[in-house]
């Protein structure tokens, strides 16, 4: 068994690796640990190994001296250099934050004297470690676990994902808003999981009912694979006479920040653009159908997030196992409750206008 541990003051490191590559929301999360890394460590280099796509996210980070990119499309090319790489950098501490298989064999290969996991670790993960932080399961919701990594560390502060104003590209953003105006409305319908993508219809109706009571402007952000649930709030918001700007495809982590940063407030499902609005300080409202608030959701930022009324809600399928349409979920999603979540936020817009032109 491995050693539980409530504390890491046996560790010294000079030389610290966090390994947590991805998604975008699991990694702003983990980045609560970098405050306790630096007070613990505060003459040691902090490097992160992350997807390339997301590369960006980290690279105007104060904690942070080198972000370590890995292109995940060319598979096991990629690993033996990649391998060499974190051998040769002689780390003293390795904290595996994603805690699978593949993050595990770089873990491995770091070859750190001090190898740490959480005990949500699968795939065989934490045979590759020294220790466990304790208090770091499946009870805790995903930034709770985080914390108790950043209390082992010594800071028991809990303080929420920040991300820095560095990385927004705010002069791009500025320019593509320049023609909207009122209360901005930022939507972000997509995801990656087929059991938590609303449908595009709903948000359709939230973004036109919206649009009609408080007039304004309606911003419509996701992947470039996401056009056509994009296109379905676009044409419902231009219908009723609204202003609508599709971004659809058209922006990278620091654009998309920055759109974020100087809008109102995002309508989204439990999405990494989700917490990246709250990383920002923009309030969200986001559904939630199979993830639970509690466990996945972003804690102690403004936002309201609106669960599905079934029992089956929060079941954590990327497919829903009871029907290969429209999980049962999505009908019990209060629209009402959502509309007025958002209209409370977008009441407020003559109050926060000045953070659109900051």
């Amino acid at each position: 068994m491995k050693r539980l541990v409530d504390n890491l003051d046996h560790v010294e490191a000079k030389r610290i690796c966090v390994i947590k590559p991805s998604a975008l929301g699991d990694v702003i999360q983990a980045t609560v640990v970098l405050d306790a890394l630096r007070s613990r460590f505060p003459d040691a280099s902090i490097s992160w190994v992350i997807k390339d796509s997301l590369a960006p996210l980290l690279s105007h980070h104060s904690q942070i001296d080198e972000v370590i990119p890995f292109r995940t499309q060319q598979g096991w090319r990629m690993v033996i250099p990649l391998f060499r790489q974190l051998r040769r950098a002689k780390f003293d501490l390795t904290l595996d934050l994603q805690g699978l298989f593949r993050t595990a064999v770089m873990t491995f290969a770091t070859g750190a004297p001090h190898r740490v996991g959480l005990q949500t670790a699968r795939e065989g993960a934490s045979l590759t470690y020294n220790c466990l932080v304790n208090n770091t399961g499946w009870d805790q919701s995903a930034v709770g676990r985080l914390w108790q990594v950043a209390a082992a560390l010594g800071d028991h502060s809990r303080k929420p994902p920040e991300f820095p104003a560095a990385g927004l590209d705010l002069t791009w953003a500025r320019q593509q808003l320049a023609s909207l105006s009122g209360p901005l409305l930022a939507i972000s319908p997509g995801t990656r999981w087929t059991s938590k993508q609303w449908p595009a219809e709903r948000f359709a109706e939230i973004a036109r009912d919206t649009v009609a009571r408080f007039g304004g402007s309606v911003v419509i952000l996701g992947a470039d694979n996401e056009c056509e649930l994009s296109e379905v709030i676009e044409r419902a918001v231009r219908q009723t006479g609204g202003n609508a700007l599709n971004l659809t495809g058209a922006t990278g982590i620091p654009q998309l920040g920055a759109v974020l940063a100087m809008s109102h407030c995002l309508l989204s499902n439990d999405s990494g653009a989700m917490h990246l609005a709250a990383a920002v300080g923009t309030p969200f409202v986001s559904v939630f159908t199979s993830t639970s608030p509690q466990i996945s959701g972003p804690i102690g930022a403004e936002g309201r997030m609106i669960a599905a009324s079934t029992s089956c809600a929060g079941c954590y399928q990327r497919r829903c196992p009871l029907v290969s349409s429209q999980p049962p979920c999505f009908g019990q999603v209060d629209s009402r409750l959502v509309t007025a979540a958002v209209g409370e936020y977008l009441q407020r817009a003559p109050n926060t206008a000045s953070r659109r032109a900051s």
